[in-house]
């Protein structure tokens, strides 16, 4: 069976047009592969596909697109992008504000479903709101203090960065697009959707939500990624760890991945 999604990221990568694809899912797959590569592109995707919830140029959260180049025979090669390496510490003796969870949209993880679909991943997403407003510098505290899978067992080193909603973007497609340790990913059409998905999901947003509603609400919200160390991950080269906080700083949303091959 032919994969439209992988013969879309080749033709894009090399520099084919729309006239290209030879079936309404290619086309749609190669028209947003290349929006991801800055080309103009006429017209949309067609009302009921997926891909047409997607904007037709690219956003300001997606100014770095970690993309994979081919070879002859059609093998993907790419480098994962790096997050940070170290931040904000544990402060010895803080107190944090008391934390209640709340639920957490289903497509929070749409980013990272493939690290368990034909892969050994494992995903954790979770939502909380607080009595009070937080101390962003307190954050490894309160992480620590939240009771989180990803993070049990780690109370020395655990660190917490700033981070953007453009970097986090592109660590979600990155994620989605390259796929798990035992599975090619979504590449980049459905990659961007996906990584649009968890973002909304992390903000609190339904999958309803237009794009710019995401981009508006992530651009208010504050970001951060942290220690992908702990006991829980694998660290081999599948790791994600990221922290969406609301603007009043009273809600805060956690997703966690790792793999392994």
């Amino acid at each position: 069976m032919v994969d439209h999604r992988h013969t879309a990221s080749m033709f894009a990568s090399r520099g084919a047009g729309l006239s290209s694809a030879r079936s309404t899912e290619e086309r749609a797959c190669l028209m947003h592969e290349l929006v991801l590569r800055g080309v103009p592109v006429p017209g949309g995707t067609r009302g009921d596909h997926p891909l047409a919830w997607l904007p037709l140029t690219r956003s300001s959260l997606e100014e770095h697109v970690d993309l994979p180049e081919y070879e002859d025979d059609g093998h993907a090669i790419y480098t994962r992008p790096q997050g940070p390496t170290g931040g904000r510490t544990v402060v010895a003796g803080a107190q944090v504000p008391v934390a209640t969870e709340t639920a957490c949209p289903k497509h929070t993880t749409a980013a990272v479903d493939g690290w368990t679909e034909g892969s050994n991943g494992c995903i954790e997403a979770r939502g909380f709101e607080f009595a009070e407003p937080l101390d962003v510098e307190l954050l490894p505290n309160v992480l620590l203090s939240l009771g989180l899978q990803c993070t049990d067992g780690e109370t020395k080193r655990f660190w917490v960065a700033d981070s953007t909603p453009a970097e986090v973007w592109r660590t979600l497609f990155a994620a989605s697009s390259l796929g798990g340790a035992c599975n090619a990913g979504a590449y980049g059409a459905y990659g961007r959707l996906a990584a649009w998905r968890s973002l909304a999901g992390l903000v609190g947003l339904e999958e309803s939500a237009s794009a710019a509603e995401v981009e508006s609400r992530a651009g208010e919200w504050s970001w951060y990624q942290f220690d992908p160390e702990t006991c829980w991950f694998e660290g081999v080269d599948w790791d994600l760890a990221v922290v969406a906080v609301s603007p009043d700083r009273t809600s805060l949303t956690v997703l966690a991945a790792t793999d392994t091959d």
